[in-house]
């Protein structure tokens, strides 16, 4: 059955299958199949009608003019004689005909809001699909002469939405506030005011959000643009409040680190597309955890397919509906290899974020269990004496106890000194680079689930290395698989992105030249926005230019990237390509060091790359929205901390396409970056520095961290990353021997003191 697609918002658009329906001989045969669709679900009169659009005639003369646009209705809705007809009709009543397949963006834009704004809390993933579907008023444009009445019940149903589009922008730009994703609140801070401009909270909001971004520059612009928009329209100054936040911006004082004073042009947001009934699927799980059974969750599918970001899309709802602690880990596929690298992440993000605010809670773990995680997380002693107060001897841990002790952990974690349970998810992100003591701790997790609201979700290629994992779950264990995009999917996006009338030729570029994969679809949109064929009319609103065949995009998706990579200016080109050579996570710090930057010029790159999605902001954990920041923090900016590619694919191929000659040195700088930056414990970051030492071609240098990584290996039991290391080790004293024996001259290597506990 064709479906007939007819859009609202913005305007008015119809679309009868894959073409465009422009028959209509007037607006008010537009107007009256917009009311309608409006309508779809009750018959109308023909007085109502009749009386309606054509006020003004006499009843006899309305009504001929009610079945002639009727008719136009039908003829340019006919496609065929086995097609469900448009309306049904008899002699007093019109309605759209049930059977007939209709698609009305009001329709979907009211069912997101309802559900996004429920009293169990808000929803972004579902206000953001809301406000993607808001490009406009109801029927923006229309106007009907002499149609009073019309005019009335169309002025009143624009105010609604709008008033539901606020409100939804409202919200979106609270909780990207609270969380400190400044780059999404910023996108919906401004098409708020779009709508309403002489929202002074709107205003405050952006300023804030402006402040959070290191741009204070344009947050006084803001209030400068706001004060002048006040006076000239309403004759009054801002109040007290807005000008407060203003003095206290202003009072931090300038800086020569100020990111350049412009507007941002950024890439549009490409929808959650085709993912519905794996989100109804996860919806359950997570449902069945919050009633306090566990689960054991793995996401499948091939690299670039989305899994991360289905997950995540699923958890930034879930987090914001209640208190919810989420943690997070990653494994990795290339070097240096760390035993328990994702436990590490989880064991540090819980005392620096979660724990750090409850002492109370903290103080139940009993001195054998602290010492058991520091076998894992070897920061954890200065963490836990730095924010609870809390003394940890790792030489009372045990390897043979640290999955039991993590577990000890999370009982903690889901049942708070205060009171309540507080369900947990653990996110273990490329589970199939995970090493063995991941993958055992893993094991003893899943095995004791049952009564316990613990959701493991993990990520990953492939379920071979969690297999027992699942097995060990039983019931509670699911392996959801994700597959690419349909060729309809894939015009959904390109419908979210252009008009009707152009989304066929996206839609038919997108699905040849990215075939179905998020990643390459993303990354298409972008390059189509790189080279100005996609742009944006306003805000929500995008128009092609010209043929996105122009393009020529390379067909594979490393050099898709890296073309667009290319279009950088030069330093943030070689920052870039540093942090790169870092891992896929770096610190702005020590980036700035080892490419001896100026620290300002090293946040413009950062600027540029978040702009173009190349790189994004990495959170420890996200488990609740936070306290509103200090406008003191908020002047230091987000480009300070830890930063992450925003796929694997973009680190690898900025990667390739580095000299190695170049690469070689870079990893040396580096490792001289880090060890200064950890210089009061540098054995933190053993496996880090002997990597690069190692891959820098200064093996000498390399050989006191890669014992130290052999030790604390052996430590926490992580039996095969020693041997490696152990191995390594061996291997190189012996080539390093060898090179230094020549001329019948045996040269001792003197045995470097290892790096301090």
């Amino acid at each position: 059955m064709t479906r007939l697609e007819i859009r609202l918002l913005g305007g008015f658009e119809a679309k009868l299958g894959d073409r465009p329906v422009q028959r209509f001989e007037s607006q008010k045969v537009r107007a009256l199949l917009a009311y309608l669709a409006l309508h779809r679900d009750q018959y109308l009169s023909r007085d109502h009608l009749a009386g309606l659009f054509w006020p003004d005639r006499p009843d006899e003369v309305a009504r001929r003019n009610l079945r002639q646009a009727l008719y136009n209705i039908r003829t340019s809705l006919g496609n065929g004689d086995d097609a469900v007809p448009a309306l049904i009709t008899d002699q007093s009543q019109v309605r759209l005909h049930p059977d007939l397949e209709c698609w009305l963006d009001v329709a979907e834009f009211n069912e997101r809001v309802r559900r996004g704004l429920a009293e169990s809390g808000p929803d972004p993933l579902l206000l953001s699909e809301a406000v993607r579907l808001y490009k406009g008023d109801l029927l923006a444009g229309f106007f009907l002469r002499d149609c009073v009445e019309f005019e009335v019940w169309l002025v009143t149903h624009q105010e609604n939405a709008r008033e539901d589009a606020l409100q939804t922008f409202r919200t979106l730009v609270q909780i990207y506030l609270a969380r400190g994703e400044h780059r999404f609140g910023i996108r919906y801070a401004k098409r708020l005011l779009a709508i309403d401009p002489l929202s002074e909270e709107a205003h405050r909001q952006l300023m804030r959000l402006y402040t959070m971004a290191g741009r204070r520059n344009r947050a006084l612009t803001q209030y400068e643009q706001l004060l002048n928009l006040l006076q000239s329209e309403l004759g009054v100054d801002p109040v007290e409040e807005t000008t407060d936040l203003y003095r206290s911006i202003l009072l931090q004082g300038q800086s020569d680190e100020d990111v350049a004073d412009q507007e941002e042009a950024t890439p549009p947001i490409i929808p959650l597309i085709g993912r519905t009934h794996q989100f109804d699927l996860l919806q359950g799980l997570w449902n069945s955890v919050v009633d306090g059974q566990g689960h054991f969750t793995l996401v499948t599918g091939e690299s670039g397919v989305g899994k991360s970001r289905l997950v995540k899309s699923f958890i930034d709802g879930a987090s914001s509906k209640r208190n919810t602690a989420v943690l997070r880990g990653r494994s990795y596929s290339s070097a240096p290899l760390v035993g328990f690298r994702p436990i590490a992440d989880v064991v540090r993000s819980v005392f620096t974020d979660l724990l750090s605010d409850e002492p109370e809670s903290a103080s139940r773990l009993v001195p054998e269990v602290l010492a058991d995680l520091a076998l894992v997380c070897p920061e954890l002693p200065k963490l836990a004496a730095s924010t609870l107060d809390i003394e940890i001897n790792p030489d009372l841990g045990d390897p043979s106890r640290v999955a039991d002790s993590f577990l000890e952990l999370m009982d903690v974690l889901l049942r708070p000194a205060e009171g309540g349970t507080r369900p947990i998810i653990f996110l273990l992100e490329d589970i199939q680079w995970a090493d063995e003591g991941t993958l055992a701790l893993l094991d003893t997790l899943v095995r004791n689930l049952e009564g316990r609201s613990i959701w493991v979700l993990a990520t990953g290629t492939n379920a071979d290395k969690v297999a027992d994992s699942l097995t060990a779950a039983g019931d509670s264990g699911v392996s959801l698989p994700l597959e690419r995009l349909d060729p309809e999917q894939v015009e959904e996006i390109a419908k979210s992105l252009v008009d009707l009338a152009s989304a066929p030729v996206l839609a038919d570029y997108l699905w040849r030249s990215g075939q179905g994969l998020p990643l390459a679809i993303a990354e298409l949109v972008n390059l189509l926005w790189d080279e100005k064929i996609l742009i944006q009319l306003a805000p929500g609103r995008w128009a092609l230019r010209a043929d996105p065949e122009a393009t020529e995009p390379p067909e594979a998706i490393g050099e898709l990237i890296f073309r667009r990579f290319r279009r950088l200016p030069d330093s943030t080109r070689r920052l870039m390509s540093l942090a790169a050579v870092l891992g896929h996570q770096f610190d702005v710090e020590v980036l700035a060091e080892a490419g001896d930057e100026h620290l300002g010029v090293v946040e413009i790159a950062i600027e540029l790359s978040l702009e173009r999605w190349l790189i994004r902001q990495f959170p420890l954990s996200w488990s609740q929205a936070g306290p509103e920041r200090d406008i003191v923090v908020w002047a230091r900016g987000v480009r300070r901390g830890f930063f992450e590619f925003s796929h694997r694919a973009i680190r690898s191929s900025i990667l390739e396409h580095i000299n190695p000659l170049r690469r070689q040195i870079m990893h040396g700088a580096a490792a001289r970056a880090l060890r200064k930056r950890h210089a009061e414990d540098p054995g933190f970051i053993s496996e880090e520095l002997a990597f690069h030492w190692l891959e820098a071609g200064e093996p000498e240098e390399a050989i006191p961290w890669l014992e130290h990584s052999a030790k604390r290996a052996a430590r926490s039991g992580t039996v095969a990353v020693e041997q490696v290391y152990s191995e390594r080790t061996k291997a190189i004293r012996e080539q390093v021997a060898k090179d230094e024996t020549k001329g019948g001259r045996v040269v001792t290597i003197p045995r470097q003191s290892p790096p301090k506990k």
